[in-house]
């Protein structure tokens, strides 16, 4: 059933009052019957546009397409190599991992076997930010796809490369040859930059691989803010003197209902506030004593990061598919490697805390960044 002329009228009218009092800002609407749905958002010229799909943010992410347009979305590859996996989630749950629009910020120990584990499960679209300019010979041994001439060129490498290729570069590549159908897109940026950060507000789901706070920071808001969920990695080893003390793995799930990493203190703004700093400053700072452990590289083991990332992955196959169905409210899982054991946890939502504040404003609230313009 398609709108009425009288709905064309009333709605050019109503969106023209609210677009005066909140101007720049895109309004919507829904018609409602009991074959579907149809709807479309009124942009500030007054020109209505079509919408082919709504997204219910919770237990999982759920898509309700229009029915014109679900045919088109929702149709899984019948491709040989899925076969095992179709065999576990249907020709369904594999359109739905199909059709997800993925982001992974920070494409190292955590974010590249993450991206790997998704581009075979069959996701097609993925974004990848990290801002790193030249892979360090300390990756090599967590970072997947990255080889020996990576950190070591010949000398016809130095001379015909342009520049030392970045480390999301080279994950791009690994990831493209093992699927060269996928959309693998690559920006070599800082998601505290707002055209980097803007990037991901076209994702289903993002994934927060990221060691700085503030681009942590960054993303729980748009978690909150945008109606995205995010799923956050974090490893933190301790090794002194070369033996491990202690060693824990966390993934939580960042999304309205759930506490965000202010709730939980996993935010330090004192921490923020130094990597906001100029290099030069924060050196400064360092030398005298005022700051520790900003860029001091932290222990990292490529078997404990993997393990990780395939809880998280684990868990996206739990948001686009429901595969636990009423299990699969998960809040935050602990892996704790000394022990051998991974625990449900839970972070209880402050009152009052940001998450709370920004719910769903979207572009009615400035994000945490700084203009920037990514280098790649």
């Amino acid at each position: 059933m398609p709108y009425s002329p009288s709905d064309d009228h009333g709605e050019a009218r109503v969106a023209a009052t609210l677009q005066g009092f909140f101007p720049g800002e895109v309004m919507g609407s829904l018609l409602l019957t009991p074959s579907g749905f149809r709807g479309r958002v009124w942009l500030p010229a007054g020109v209505p546009r079509p919408v082919s799909a709504i997204t219910e943010v919770g237990r999982t992410v759920r898509r309700l397409w229009t029915k014109s347009d679900s045919e088109s979305h929702l149709r899984a590859s019948t491709a040989q190599i899925h076969d095992r996996q179709i065999r576990a989630f249907g020709q369904a749950g594999q359109a739905l991992i199909e059709a997800t629009r993925v982001g992974i910020v920070g494409v190292g120990g955590t974010g590249s076997p993450l991206a790997e584990q998704l581009v075979r499960l069959g996701v097609r679209d993925l974004l990848l930010i990290d801002r790193d300019e030249v892979l360090e010979s300390s990756n090599l041994s967590r970072v997947y796809g990255s080889a020996f001439s990576d950190v070591h060129p010949s000398w016809w490498q130095r001379v015909l490369a342009k520049r030392p290729r970045s480390k999301v570069t080279i994950v791009a590549e690994h990831l493209r040859a093992i699927n060269p159908h996928a959309r693998i897109r690559a920006f070599r940026a800082d998601v505290t930059e707002a055209s980097a950060a803007r990037r991901l507000l076209d994702c289903d789901v993002i994934f927060a691989c990221t060691d700085e706070h503030w681009g942590r920071a960054v993303l729980n808001q748009i978690a909150y803010q945008y109606l995205i969920p995010v799923v956050n990695l974090g490893v933190a080893i301790d090794g002194p003197e070369g033996t491990i003390t202690g060693a824990v793995g966390v993934v939580q799930v960042l999304r309205p209902g759930l506490g965000c990493l202010w709730c939980g203190n996993y935010l330090n703004s004192e921490r923020i506030r130094a990597e906001s700093l100029p290099p030069d400053a924060r050196q400064a700072l360092e030398a005298e004593g005022y700051l520790r452990g900003v860029a001091e590289p932290a222990p990292s083991v490529v078997t404990i990061t993997t393990a990780v990332a395939g809880l998280a992955g684990t868990l996206f196959l739990q948001l686009v598919t429901d595969f636990m169905a009423s299990a699969g409210a998960v809040a935050r899982i602990n892996y704790f490697p000394l022990e051998a054991v991974a625990a449900r946890g839970r972070v209880p939502v402050k009152t009052p805390c940001l998450c709370s504040k920004v719910k769903g404003k979207g572009d009615l609230e400035p994000l945490p960044v700084v203009p920037g313009r990514s280098v790649a």
